[in-house]
């Protein structure tokens, strides 16, 4: 037995070899995963995590794949897809969401259940679960605020277990949850009447609209703002909006975002991040740190 063949045993059909991620990306790029499975349950993520210790396998999380670089090499280890894990239900003011909830979807439920506070993540096109880990919002406003507890993976114990918020650590675009996976989030919400949730979740896509070029195969933000600076202005300045490698386009509209306009690899991405880098540095003297996770050989 090797842990293809017992995943498959477990799993079925929704445990795929040698299976090509670029579909399930934002940047639609990356090469193919060595083994990729689509779990429904927490019985399935309890068994995908103990073969992945038996048999010594590296674990990729991939929600909807909207803040991921990978390798054209592809990954060559297991990966988690949450596509499937898409309950969610309501208790009180609270929403209790399995991690690949899309935040579109989240939305929705919350102006059907009169429940407001998390309008500011309209037009985050991720998952729940990305969206906690990497603590998504604005420069002011975030989810981690929202959070009541998590559900996530324990090694030690192999099972899943509950951590009460007093335990996790949020900050701007960051969390002490980044090596773990979160099964389930429960956020506290507030009770709002359908027509205001409406009117924010309008008003705040209207800003990204006119800032961001919303629609396009981009993973967002592709660098941190640097404290006392925003990154897409610092890139502007450096005179590199519609700076070009092969397909992969720095955004005319918004300058911290980088666009496939049809036929990038990762590289070509990767490549151009890299120009970004050298000359922020040399003009500004600030080192900028990713946003988006890096996978793989580059």
């Amino acid at each position: 037995m090797n842990i293809s063949n017992e995943l498959k045993k477990d799993i079925g059909e929704r445990a795929k070899e040698n299976f090509p991620l670029s579909p399930y990306t934002s940047f639609k790029t990356g090469g193919k995963g060595k083994i990729v499975v689509f779990p429904v349950n927490k019985i399935e993520i309890e068994k995908i995590f103990s073969l992945c210790e038996k048999y010594k396998e590296k674990i990729l999380i991939l929600g909807k794949g909207t803040n991921v670089l990978i390798s054209d090499y592809g990954f060559d280890g297991v990966i988690i897809s949450t596509l499937f894990l898409n309950k969610i239900r309501k208790e009180k003011s609270s929403v209790i969401c399995e991690c690949g909830v899309l935040i579109s979807h989240l939305l929705s439920f919350c102006i059907k259940n009169n429940l407001g506070g998390i309008e500011f993540l309209s037009g985050i096109p991720g998952t729940i679960g990305g969206a906690v880990v990497s603590n998504a919002g604005l420069k002011k406003k975030w989810i981690g605020e929202k959070v009541e507890w998590v559900e996530v993976y324990d090694k030690e114990g192999k099972k899943l277990k509950i951590l009460e918020r007093a335990k996790i650590k949020f900050s701007y675009r960051e969390s002490n949850l980044e090596n773990k996976f979160v099964m389930n989030v429960c956020l506290k919400l507030e009770e709002k009447k359908k027509e205001k949730i409406i009117e924010e979740i309008r008003n705040f896509m209207n800003e990204r609209r006119k800032k961001q070029p919303l629609g396009e195969k981009s993973a967002g933000s592709i660098f941190k703002n640097p404290e006392g600076y925003y990154a897409g202005k610092i890139i502007e300045e450096c005179g590199l909006k519609g700076f070009c490698i092969g397909d992969a386009c720095i955004s005319k509209k918004h300058a911290n975002f980088i666009i496939n306009k049809g036929k990038a690899k990762s590289s070509d991405i990767y490549k151009v991040m890299e120009v970004i880098e050298e000359k922020v540095k040399d003009k500004f003297g600030i080192e900028l740190v990713p946003e988006i996770k890096i996978i793989g050989k580059f």
